[in-house]
């Protein structure tokens, strides 16, 4: 089981503003050895956007890469419907150079219509977005791996002789993400291309999930272990019980001051990784005797900030 950290740029949860905020924990965040730190890809801060600071997710990568040794960057994930495709391996070929093979390349259909609205983009029917979403990692993977020219005429992608020059460090290629658990369509696309894949869920949904991946790797004839199957978690720590309480307390009241609704209390656990580092340390391993190889944990307070040193240390030994 890796850990690695989920740093979603428009949460209300300890929310960013400037880059010495984001290099500050990256350099953290490396030092204590977590094995990969992720960032959502949005262009404006959901799901209530306003004007405060969010910096463009992969030029933010690219420079937390030189400020960082071991730990692995990726997106959580990015949209197909932001960036030329040419453009776009291009630029994930440069960053991957940039921080010596420590990128992964988180891929999804996107969703968000405002910001897709405001800056001109087309988001278009689902339909439009998974066809576009293959054809576009079809796309990725020709320029980064063929040694001839590339010429691709599929859907919305027009490739016409193309090459990119240098090609990724990593080999074959650099890690795919694919995000969303879709049985029909995005597990499927997941078994077909991608090396990683990130969904939700309580434990029974996750098992489920998890199955029915299995079997569209059967159909692809794919080694199902061959995928590194990660949720995100939001965690919350406390040196004691007392501290959990309160953490639990502040983390459901900011849901309320944001005008949603809280949590039901009912699922929170099962959706959630709260207690003290020891059990929180007993809950990553239900998890991953359920089949899930990564945990992407999202931090909410600075008490649990605070307590990672205590986690991960105690989670490696």
């Amino acid at each position: 089981m890796e850990l690695g950290i989920y740093i979603h740029g428009s949460s209300p949860f300890l929310p960013k503003e400037t880059f010495e905020e984001y290099k500050e924990l990256a350099i953290k965040y490396d030092e204590l050895g977590f094995h990969s730190l992720w960032f959502a890809d949005h262009l404006i801060r959901t799901p209530d956007p306003n004007k405060s600071s969010l910096f463009e997710t992969w030029s933010l990568i690219s420079a937390l890469s030189v400020v960082t040794d071991k730990i692995k960057l990726g997106t959580m994930v990015t949209p197909v419907t932001f960036r030329n495709l040419g453009v776009f391996a291009k630029m994930i070929s440069t960053i991957d150079h940039i921080s010596n093979g420590r990128i992964i390349v988180g891929l999804g259909s996107g969703w968000y219509d405002k910001e897709h609205t405001m800056f001109g983009l087309e988001l278009g029917t689902l339909a439009r977005r998974f066809s576009l979403l293959e054809n576009y990692i079809q796309g990725l993977l020709a320029l980064w791996t063929s040694n001839e020219e590339v010429t691709l005429q599929k859907g919305e992608i027009h490739l016409n002789g193309a090459y990119i020059n240098p090609k990724p460090i990593q080999k074959p290629h650099p890690p795919i993400l694919i995000g969303g658990a879709g049985e029909k369509k995005t597990l499927k696309l997941v078994a077909k291309y991608a090396q990683m894949s990130n969904f939700g869920g309580s434990l029974s949904t996750i098992r489920h999930k998890l199955n029915v991946l299995e079997e569209h790797c059967k159909n692809e004839d794919r080694d199902y272990n061959d995928i590194i199957t990660t949720v995100n978690r939001a965690v919350i720590l406390g040196a004691d019980e007392k501290e959990v309480e309160v953490g639990v307390k502040n983390y459901r009241q900011r849901f309320i001051e944001m005008g949603m609704s809280a949590p039901s209390s009912g699922d929170f656990n099962d959706l959630r990784l709260v207690g003290t580092p020891t059990q929180v340390i007993t809950q990553i391993n239900e998890l991953e005797n359920n089949g899930i190889k990564q945990i992407n944990l999202t931090v909410n307070d600075y008490t649990t900030l605070n307590l990672l040193e205590v986690l991960i240390k105690d989670y490696m030994h």
